[in-house]
């Protein structure tokens, strides 16, 4: 017995479909956004708010304790069934009163 079940039972779960037809599936992480928009933002003018205008919201936001700075970070990484897939990173760093420090991380995969 296969599950409970008899050995023809279980065959007759099979797919009639070969694997090699199966539909290929899809998945993402984060939301998609244009990395070339933060060529907008400038150090020391560009504020938070500027950032997540252009960029839609991040995906995570750190505060540092320390000195207040928050680092916000944008990412989208997807991946198909089939093993192709790709993705960016965009992380950065804003001070305690909300402007531009840097970009820290700048990433396409």
């Amino acid at each position: 017995m296969i599950f409970g079940g008899s050995l023809s039972n279980a065959q007759s779960l099979r797919s009639s479909r070969p694997i090699g037809l199966l539909p290929a599936g899809c998945a993402h992480v984060g939301r998609n956004f244009d990395i070339t928009s933060a060529d907008q933002l400038t150090p020391g003018v560009s504020t938070e708010a500027d950032a997540k205008r252009l960029l839609g919201e991040p995906i995570t936001v750190q505060r540092n304790p320390e000195n207040g700075h928050d680092l916000l970070v944008w990412q989208y990484v997807y991946g198909t069934g089939l093993g192709a897939g790709g993705g960016q990173k965009l992380a950065i760093s804003f001070d305690e009163k909300g402007k531009m420090i840097a970009i820290i991380q700048r990433t396409q995969l």
